[in-house]
């Protein structure tokens, strides 16, 4: 299957809405959750720090890698396989992030609950907020269609 501009914009925003809501889950359960037994004040205190922080990274700084993005899908225009989504670059990016995710995970995740529900949550939070360029290019070409070829 070969998509448009406006299809691969959609997909890209979908796919870090997607992971910011699955990372957002995991630093809640069972890492946030952990820390609320313990004091739910302090919980309360890191869910709101984390979010707002990331929120304000995903607007200052992962929107303008969104804005990079869309000029790598605007630069093809025409029907595009999915592998030419995001820059071969940002594959490798994705790769080393998921492993450092799994890695603090497993390393704190134990002894120190409240660091990584505090990543999970920030980083999240921040892919959610920087969604906003990938739908709005979407919105602004107009809903299009999906292209089969063989």
């Amino acid at each position: 299957m070969t998509f448009d501009a406006p299809s691969r914009a959609f997909i890209a925003g979908a796919i870090w809405l997607v992971a910011g809501l699955l990372l957002i889950w995991r630093g809640l359960f069972p890492f946030w959750l952990e820390v609320a037994q313990t004091s739910y004040v302090d919980a309360s205190l890191l869910l709101g720090g984390a979010m707002l922080i990331g929120a304000v990274k995903g607007w200052f700084v992962l929107r303008r890698s969104a804005l990079r993005v869309l000029k790598h899908i605007d630069a093809r225009q025409g029907y595009q396989h999915i592998a030419a989504l995001y820059p071969r670059y940002l594959y490798l990016l994705i790769f080393v992030m998921v492993l450092f995710g799994i890695t603090i995970r497993a390393w704190l995740g134990e002894t120190l609950p409240g660091v990584v529900a505090g990543v999970y949550i920030g980083i999240g939070a921040a892919l959610l907020s920087s969604t906003t360029p990938y739908f709005g290019y979407w919105r602004s070409k107009g809903v299009s269609s999906v292209h089969t070829s063989v």
